[in-house]
């Protein structure tokens, strides 16, 4: 019996981060055993294309217009049978509806709710929002909150063992796929006079156009260990032997917590709001602004309670398995 196919649709590079992309890998990994996923990109996203070189991936050619882009997704890849997931801002109301028009259900996840959505199902895994925060149609139902967030199967995995992590003095820093402001550096030369006896390890994604400039202060310190193209184990393993983290209100937080530590978020857009709101309200992080002085502050604290279940993806595996049939 031939499964039905889903076609996963982002935009990622070095100017906007990998983000979009990731979750759609994570929602991908979740799918594939019971559905044939085909990534949708841009030619131009050579970023994007590499990280997934090894999955099944269709290229749009180079379009000048959003809406001459969902035409050309609806006439060369969309039958009437499909699914389509949709991960990003651009893609308006009017790109929505040509889409929907021509598949068989269509998925988006949403960050900011910036548009009236057209999908028949919208996951938004941040806490505390209803059904008022969102434009949408009578058959559309929403997927909300942490019991449906968007993780690779090792950190769920880590979630659903429930160990206690072991203090120690690793610090995980990442700013994610792209880091175009040189987040990264800028903190490493706050932090280090402030937890000077501390061990730092620093992962950098594909898309970072900054190592050099890493690599270079790197060289002075000891205590700094940095890591580069790191697959999904490998980044799972220094989150669970790192019991302090700064790292941005996004998914590589969520990820963190499946494996528990003292976290620090630094908001680096916009979209990253409510989940930094969701995780500073409910005691799962602090601010990276509460970091003073070695003197004053101690870097351990604990989350007051357990986030994530590691049991999304069987959550969110029966909506889509329910929207194909």
């Amino acid at each position: 019996m031939n499964k039905t196919k889903i076609f996963l649709r982002a935009n990622g590079n070095n100017s906007i981060g990998l983000g979009h992309i990731m979750r759609l890998e994570s929602i991908e990994m979740m799918l594939k055993n019971h559905f044939e996923c085909i990534y949708i990109l841009r030619e131009e996203d050579s970023e994007a294309i590499s990280i997934l070189e090894t999955k099944t991936i269709i290229k749009i050619p180079i379009q000048n217009d959003l809406l001459e882009e969902s035409n050309w997704i609806a006439t060369n890849c969309l039958t009437g049978k499909e699914l389509i997931v949709l991960d990003g801002y651009n893609f308006n109301t009017e790109y929505q509806n040509i889409l929907k028009a021509n598949c068989l259900k269509m998925i988006f996840i949403d960050d900011i709710q910036n548009y009236h959505y057209a999908a028949d199902l919208i996951i938004n895994h941040s806490e505390g929002l209803t059904k008022e925060n969102f434009s949408i149609e009578s058959y559309s139902k929403l997927l909300l909150g942490i019991d449906y967030c968007i993780l690779r199967p090792d950190f769920l995995n880590q979630a659903r063992k429930n160990n206690k992590k072991m203090l120690n003095n690793n610090v995980l820093i990442c700013m994610g796929g792209a880091d175009p402001d040189n987040i990264t550096l800028n903190i490493l030369k706050e932090i280090l006079p402030v937890w000077s006896t501390y061990q730092f390890n620093v992962i950098l994604g594909g898309a970072n156009s900054n190592i050099d400039s890493i690599n270079s202060f790197a060289e002075d310190f000891q205590n700094v260990k940095i890591y580069q193209k790191l697959n999904a184990s490998e980044v799972a393993h220094i989150m669970n032997i790192s019991s302090i983290a700064i790292l941005p209100p996004s998914t590589v937080s969520l990820e963190y917590l499946c494996s528990g530590g003292s976290l620090y978020t630094y908001k680096i857009a916009d979209n990253q709001t409510s989940i930094n709101k969701m995780l500073i309200e409910g005691g799962f992080a602090r601010p990276y602004s509460s970091i003073k002085s070695k003197h004053l502050f101690s870097p351990h604290f604990e989350s007051r309670t357990k986030l994530i279940d590691g049991l999304s993806s069987d959550r969110i595996l029966k909506e889509f398995i329910a929207l194909s049939n």
